[in-house]
């Protein structure tokens, strides 16, 4: 048997993952397939109707416009949706932040117009169709919500019950759809350490006070490694197996920032000014940053193969294209640095011959720094000489200092 490659190995234990993940949205889907739901079709990542949000970012996207017009499905819908969620872009300007979920994922779910015993074990049969044992469910809600949490725990008294002192609005969803509104209870999996982490939201949704019906859904890799009790949900995602095993909070903002901008490519998005654009151009300049201060830089032919197992979901794509723009990011900001060293040491220079104070010098520093796009953390990074060789930037332009 002849000795696997490094790429050969990464790429089947990529596709060993994502196994694991299509298995569970098949099994969830096709029960309630089976259940006679009808299976509406997901909204491309970019939404076809929903303008309220940049990205489809749950399963009730494609459902919003049905709702909207009343519509009303026989037995119930059932949706498998490709996600990609914002807010750990914006976080990661913190460059602590430690992202519990991934910004791109996979979300299945389920809306029907009523709540009654056969939904309610149907959700639970379902999920122990993707694995999940009763005796490791629970549920938490606040007590406002009683009843929510009575719908499961009549039908299942062993269920632990967390009614929890939690403010309300913790509970509560929005959809950007005039009156409509939610509130709801989580499905939790019991740990072996003790605790029990959430994978779902059962939520009743309301137009002002008329009832409108139930959701319940669940991203699916947050689901496969709380099942499976992984250290990470991020040990689940989108070509896991190319990043390190022993994953740090850097490593999980790198393979977040990789997956996210390749998945908006593939959707179509190229960087820019404006709106989706924007967005994209903000994470490729924090990925090719993060590559130049952790020395994170993956080679070619494993970001063509994450960008093959992304593009199976979030759109076509074009990976030539997508290696193009983060290599000029990279040369672009290279010169930056190479500018910043320039005009650093002409400051310095100065200083030292007496024709302007320290003060003068760091703040004009500073300045040049914000106007070519020169983070902090780069500039910390290039001044403290005990960190030197962790810095890449810093190794490149050693001779400079």
């Amino acid at each position: 048997m002849s000795k696997m490659t490094s790429t050969q190995y990464f790429q089947e234990a990529s596709e060993n993952n994502k196994s694991l993940i299509d298995g569970i949205r098949d099994a969830f889907t096709g029960f309630f397939i089976a259940k006679k739901f009808t299976a509406i079709e997901a909204d491309p990542l970019i939404p076809k109707t929903d303008k309220t949000v940049l990205y489809s970012n749950a399963t009730i996207t494609p459902i919003k416009g049905r709702l909207i017009s009343g519509e009303k499905p026989e037995n119930g819908w059932i949706v498998d949706q490709p996600c990609l969620r914002l807010q750990n872009i914006q976080d990661y300007k913190n460059e602590q932040f430690d992202p519990e979920y991934m910004s791109f994922f996979h979300m299945v779910g389920i809306y029907v117009t009523d709540i009654d015993e056969k939904t309610i074990t149907s959700i639970i049969d379902a999920l122990g169709v993707c694995g999940l044992s009763k005796d490791r469910i629970s549920v938490r809600g606040c007590h406002r919500d009683a009843d929510l949490l009575d719908a499961f725990t009549v039908l299942y008294p062993h269920f632990d019950r967390d009614q929890c002192e939690r403010n309300e609005g913790y509970f509560d969803w929005k959809y950007d759809m005039d009156n409509y509104k939610g509130r709801g209870v989580h499905i939790m999996i019991k740990q072996d350490d003790g605790n029990a982490l959430s994978i779902g939201q059962l939520v009743e949704i309301t137009n002002g006070d008329e009832l409108v019906g139930y959701e319940f859904g669940f991203g699916v890799e947050t689901f496969a490694s709380r099942l499976h009790q992984t250290r990470s949900i991020f040990d689940m995602g989108v070509g896991r197996s190319f990043f390190p095993a022993s994953a740090s909070y850097k490593d999980r903002q790198y393979q977040d920032l990789v997956v996210s901008t390749m998945a908006m490519h593939c959707a179509g998005t190229m960087p820019g000014k404006n709106g989706r654009s924007a967005v994209l151009r903000k994470a490729i300049n924090q990925l090719v940053t993060h590559e130049f201060l952790y020395d994170t830089e993956m080679s070619d032919q494993s970001l063509k193969l994450i960008y093959g197992q992304v593009s199976s979901s979030a759109g076509s794509g074009n990976f030539e294209e997508y290696l193009k723009i983060i290599k000029d990011q990279r040369e672009a900001l290279s010169k930056k640095i190479d500018l910043f060293n320039i005009y650093k040491d002409e400051r310095q220079s100065l200083l030292r011959r007496g024709l302007i104070t320290s003060d003068y010098a760091e703040k004009k520093i500073q300045a040049y720094a914000n106007r070519i796009g020169i983070s902090g953390k780069i500039i910390q990074c290039l001044s403290e000489s005990g960190n030197k060789t962790d810095c890449k930037i810093v190794k490149k332009h050693l001779s400079q200092f």
